[in-house]
């Protein structure tokens, strides 16, 4: 009987064991989801940022007299 009893301690312990790796694990991957998923709506976010920047009017002017006076105008 005590046999029996040492390999169900053994037992017992390793699956405690492994149940705490499984919990660190489960934390580690909620933790690099939420690092991802950060990343992710970061460039979306810079993504979006520059697609407004891009739609900016520029004066495409090839006559430095003809841009001048109409830089004027917005002063």
């Amino acid at each position: 009987m005590p046999g029996y009893l040492r390999e169900h301690s053994i037992v017992t312990s390793a699956a405690e064991s492994l149940k705490k790796s499984m919990d660190q694990i489960e934390v580690q991957f909620s933790l690099s989801q939420l690092i991802i998923m950060g990343t992710i709506q970061q460039l979306q976010f810079e993504h979006e940022k520059n697609k407004r920047s891009d739609k900016r009017v520029v004066n495409k002017d090839i006559d430095p007299k003809k841009q001048n006076k109409k830089a004027l105008r917005y002063l």
